[in-house]
């Protein structure tokens, strides 16, 4: 996600829980929706400049107008760098080095009578790169990642007689890596393809959808070819939404894959939503899923798979989840809680195999998460203002032990709260302030500690326009909060399978700057 630049997104949408099978089966815990800015009639042109007191650099120019008939497009192109830096002068990047070049075109239809049509294709070059020199170590251990991605994508639809929509959508890239960690190279060619094909329509106080979809997932490693793959999931879904009564609505859907390497899946989901007096909802939703392994963790990417073993008797990831979110929305107040919990049996870990490496295998028995979100809003110009609270307790079978007995799940914070306060005039001025509280997490194999410590950021902001110009600027982590301000991020000695630097816990890289501005044309 940071690297899609926002400037092209007309807005973010949030669905939470599994209310859906139709976004696939690993969508269990919601779904984040990228909307994407569409052309204006009369054409629109933006370039934004921004710096940082890192010396991180961004450039971004943004286009858009009609073209012939009912056509128009719209155009993005980003350059972006940052230098490395070592803020804590111990020999290692707390800031990686990168340079990254993207461009992105889209061209939109509407005819006015019911047919839309979506087209876009666009590229991403990035080289990026960190390590350094440890204490103690007679060479330099580089960790670098340089990538080249290029995707496609198309969305059609037409609206059919009797009010039914039929809808396609298909998409594709390829993603080429050049990793060097930990002083072993690899390259690979990671593929992706999907299409879907749905009919939405409405009958008898039923709104229903039908649809069928194929995804490909293939991976190709030159250094590693036994971890080579090529996934084929056809699928076919079906939803139903019905009103009961003036103040219920139910959504009922299933989606069945039947994935070539791990079997035949059915993931049912429904959800209820009650519309109460005085603005209040009532939402309660659950559903299962499931996910299929691939030999890529956090640890494996920073290990090379040229350290891991083969992977043998591996199955997919089980899941189930339950939700319940219970919202309220006034004049220029909105509140909204949620109680969530998963079940995940047979979650797929990285483990050491005994022999300087990792393995990739099901760690026995269910990981259990359940938590509560508060989340209230306040909009009362030129006040505007966010607070929110987020507790997560998560368990899990402790790899160490072979599942047989349990542990925290490893950096996940017990609980969260943020609180963003500004005073906005939209199209003028805006000024905030924001805060962050993270509480304690259980770390893994750290050297240091096994619980990390809670912290406090904060930050302010500011825009101020002025004609087709807008200035801005954001002083973040004003309280220069840093994980080595309380421990070391390079270990003593590597571990077992090469790694120089403890997990991550917190910012690393301290108190940052940024301004820039904003021009319109």
């Amino acid at each position: 996600l940071l690297q899609i630049p926002p400037m092209d997104l007309r807005q973010v949408e949030v669905i939470k829980g599994a209310a859906s099978a139709l976004y696939g089966s690993s969508a269990l815990g919601g779904v984040v929706n990228l909307v994407s800015r569409r052309p204006a009639a009369d054409g629109e042109r933006e370039l934004l400049l921004n710096g940082t007191s890192r010396g991180g650099r961004d450039a971004l120019a943004w286009t858009s107008g009609p073209m012939s008939g009912p056509w128009g497009y719209t155009v993005l192109g980003g350059f972006h760098d940052q230098p490395r830096r070592d803020i804590t002068g111990d020999g290692w990047a707390d800031i990686p080095s990168f340079t990254r070049g993207t461009l992105r075109p889209r061209f939109f239809y509407d005819d006015g009578q019911g047919e839309r049509i979506m087209l876009t294709v666009g590229g991403m070059v990035e080289e990026r790169a960190g390590g350094g020199t440890p204490p103690g170590s007679p060479v330099e251990v580089p960790q670098a990642l340089d990538s080249r991605r290029v995707d496609g994508g198309l969305v059609w639809g037409r609206l059919l007689e009797g009010g039914r929509y039929l809808d396609l959508r298909a998409s594709a890239s390829r993603t080429g890596h050049r990793h060097r960690p930990v002083q072993l190279d690899d390259e690979d060619v990671h593929s992706t393809a999907s299409m879907e094909l749905s009919l939405r329509g409405v009958r008898g106080g039923h709104d229903w959808l039908l649809g069928a979809a194929l995804e490909l997932d293939r991976y190709r490693s030159q250094q590693a070819p036994g971890f080579d793959f090529d996934h084929r999931v056809p699928s076919v879904f079906v939803q139903d939404e019905v009103r009961l009564g003036g103040r219920a609505t139910l959504a009922v859907s299933a989606r069945a894959d039947q994935h070539n390497v791990y079997g035949n899946f059915v993931s049912p989901r429904a959800s209820l939503l009650v519309r109460g007096p005085r603005e209040t909802t009532l939402r309660l939703s659950g559903g299962t899923g499931y996910h299929a392994p691939t030999p890529f963790t956090d640890e494996t990417e920073e290990a090379g798979l040229r350290r891991v073993s083969p992977m043998v008797a591996v199955e997919a990831e089980r899941a189930r989840t339950l939700s319940a979110d219970l919202g309220w929305a006034g004049e220029w107040l909105q509140a909204n809680a949620t109680l969530f919990g998963s079940r995940v049996e047979d979650a797929v870990a990285a483990l050491p195999d005994g022999d300087g490496g990792l393995r990739v295998a099901n760690v026995p028995g269910t990981t259990n998460t359940w938590g509560t979100e508060l989340l209230v809003r306040v909009e009362r110009e030129p006040l505007v203002a966010t607070v929110f609270h987020t507790h997560v307790r998560s368990r899990e079978p402790d790899p160490g032990t072979g599942g047989s007995e349990r542990r925290p799940v490893p950096l996940t914070p017990r609980d969260q709260v943020g609180m963003v306060v500004a005073l906005e005039e939209h199209g003028e001025y805006r000024l905030g302030v924001e805060a962050y509280y993270v509480g304690p997490q259980s770390l893994d194999d750290n050297p240091y500690r096994t619980r990390s410590r809670s912290y406090w950021m904060m930050g302010v902001q500011g825009e101020r326009r002025f004609g087709r110009v807008r200035a801005f600027v954001n002083l973040e982590n004003l309280t220069d909060t840093r994980q080595t301000r309380w421990d070391p991020l390079l270990r003593g000695s590597p571990n077992a399978w090469g790694r120089w630097t403890t997990e991550v816990w917190a910012p690393l890289e301290g108190r940052v700057m940024n301004g820039g501005v904003r021009v319109s044309f």
